[in-house]
């Protein structure tokens, strides 16, 4: 069984400031039973990938589609290559194209809000999607129920499944967590850092045994920033993917990568004080 997984092109697929479809994809190839036999395609510049990785190089185009040059030079690489499953990463729009150049089965993976994305906002882009695809994944059921919206009741659910992010169960033993707070996520607005930004410093203010680390994928302008966890985010970029998820053990709150508008985050973190509850 030989299966290739395509990245969106600007995931960036390495050990330093991997997202979250990158961890994702990084963790379960490794407990997959056809783990020999995967590859992941993708475009970065780092030079400190993950595993099963093969590169994507392609030239931008003035007046041309970045990511129709992205996906005809991820054909070209596979056009010779028996490819039994495409599984395609949080891009319904790459589907229509690749469906007219492979014979593979194809597989798409939803990882955000499936009427937020090209190529899915629509119902009859849904509807496509259901008709051209072999399964399409959802990373929760509530996606799931977002891209059933306004769709006849008359569609075949069968194609449709939701394989929850967590690859793993681990044991947790609270006692041993230590009163840190961290930020999983990209730091812009969009996913409710600057909101994190503003709640971190009231906590630090005011809750001296509280220290916070944050795990960026990507920087927010410095000058948007407050001195006093510019430090701490320089000093945890440096950190590679297996020190990222290593420290992570110690942990005692997080704060996911989403603007919740109306909820304070202080009171999230603060939630999380006591014993982990």
């Amino acid at each position: 069984m030989k299966i290739a997984i395509l990245l969106p092109y600007k995931e960036n697929y390495s050990k330093l400031n991997a997202g979250a479809v990158s961890i994702y994809v990084n963790d379960t190839t490794k407990l997959s039973k056809f783990k020999n036999d995967i590859r992941v395609y993708g475009s970065t510049e780092s030079k400190k990938v993950l595993n099963k990785y093969i590169n994507i190089n392609f030239k931008k185009k003035f007046y041309q589609s970045s990511s129709i040059e992205y996906l005809k030079c991820f054909i070209s690489k596979i056009e010779n290559k028996k490819t039994d499953i495409l599984e395609v990463h949080n891009r319904p729009h790459y589907i229509d194209f690749l469906n007219n150049l492979t014979d593979s089965k194809i597989v798409l993976f939803f990882h955000n809000d499936p009427l937020k994305m090209q190529g899915s906002e629509s119902v009859k882009e849904r509807l496509n999607l259901l008709n051209i695809t072999d399964k399409i994944i959802f990373n929760s059921n509530w996606s799931k129920s977002r891209f059933l919206i306004d769709l006849p009741y008359s569609i075949n659910q069968d194609k449709l499944k939701v394989i929850h992010q967590s690859t793993s169960k681990t044991k947790i033993d609270f006692t041993k967590k230590k009163n840190i707070i961290s930020f999983i996520g990209k730091l812009n607005s969009s996913k409710g850092f600057d909101l994190f930004g503003k709640a971190i410093i009231k906590i630090l203010d005011n809750e001296k045994p509280f220290f916070y680390l944050i795990h960026p994928a990507d920087f927010l302008d410095k000058k948007d920033l407050d001195s006093r966890y510019t430090l701490a985010l320089e000093r945890m970029n440096k950190f590679d993917y297996d020190e990222k998820i290593n420290n992570l053990e110690d942990v005692l709150a997080y704060i996911t990568s989403n603007n919740y508008k109306g909820v304070k985050l202080i009171d999230i973190a603060k939630s999380y004080r006591v014993n982990g509850n």
